[in-house]
């Protein structure tokens, strides 16, 4: 992607990192997520598909 030119696209991949991890933090570890998680969880994926959302291809 990063050759492509959609260099945009990959740094909103890495937004899902801390979301990612916490969803495994509490599926393996049993720790509890919170209202802000969810939330937080919630506006990284609604910004990362506006990012890479394409209304040329639909």
């Amino acid at each position: 992607m990063i050759t492509v030119g959609e260099l945009t696209k990959v740094t909103s991949l890495f937004y899902f990192v801390p979301g990612v991890t916490s969803l495994f933090d509490y599926l393996f570890f049993g720790n509890t997520l919170g209202l802000n998680t969810f939330m937080g969880l919630i506006f990284i994926f609604i910004g990362s598909y506006f990012i890479n959302f394409n209304p040329k291809n639909v």
